[in-house]
């Protein structure tokens, strides 16, 4: 993968791919215009992305393959911060691709929930469903809702992708949830802390994206708004139901 992503990183062929990511399949006519370039400095470039297996036409058309869509995924997420769109700097993509693609990835996730179990230990916040909550005081209980939550969350990211993003790649995505109770212990503020609870579950949301586009080559927009729906917009809703007729 990083053979492909280095003969793909520059110039027109970047172009080409990061094109087909963000606009799909494209006529050839279309892509021509777009870049502004001749038909034969065009189809050089194709030939060569379709013989690395990155592209593939369809007459007057071409689109990305499936390596050719995780190839532009990663190569969107590296882009400098200042062409980083709002939304996609919601991923903290710069920060989270290093991450996933770093050889102490594991050893990061371990201590990553290791950190995250002792912190929830000593703040006796509990992680109900995505949202932190001071309901129980029992630290047994605490601990047990926390784990079972976190555990739900993993499995079901990682079969509603059908198996594609890796668990240690979820738990790399799920990190601004996961220093929440880490945070609240050195805040003592109320106000800051219960507002810091949704900024920092909104952020998961992005980095999961990151994540999700970086093992499955979806677009990173689409997989925000799913995250978005059933991780932040539905669970607010009902917490602050809760909150209100309760």
């Amino acid at each position: 993968m990083e053979d492909l992503i280095y003969k793909a990183a520059y110039g027109r062929r970047r172009e080409i791919l990061l094109t087909l990511y963000s606009e799909g399949t494209t006529s050839l006519n279309r892509l021509r215009n777009k870049l502004g370039i001749s038909s034969s400095a065009l189809l050089f470039d194709i030939s060569a992305l379709e013989a690395l297996g990155l592209i593939k036409r369809d007459g007057g058309f071409v689109e990305l393959t499936d390596k050719g869509a995780k190839v532009a995924s990663i190569l969107s997420s590296i882009a400098p911060l200042k062409n980083l769109s709002m939304l996609e700097a919601l991923g903290l993509r710069p920060f989270v691709v290093p991450m996933l693609a770093s050889p102490y990835l594991n050893a990061v996730a371990a201590l990553l929930l290791a950190i995250w179990i002792a912190s929830i230990y000593i703040s006796r916040s509990a992680l109900i469903g995505v949202i932190y909550s001071y309901i129980f005081t029992n630290i047994y209980y605490i601990l047990f809702v926390s784990i079972l939550s976190l555990t739900t969350i993993l499995i079901s990211i990682y079969f509603a992708t059908r198996r594609k993003v890796h668990i240690t790649n979820i738990i790399i995505g799920l990190f601004p949830l996961l220093i929440y109770p880490s945070i609240s212990i050195i805040i003592n503020n109320y106000n800051i802390i219960y507002t810091l609870k949704f900024i920092l579950l909104l952020l998961s949301c992005g980095t999961l994206s990151t994540a999700t586009s970086y093992d499955v080559g979806s677009k990173y927009e689409t997989a925000l708004l799913a995250y978005l729906s059933g991780m932040f917009i539905f669970p607010i809703l009902i917490y602050l139901m809760l909150h209100v007729y309760i």
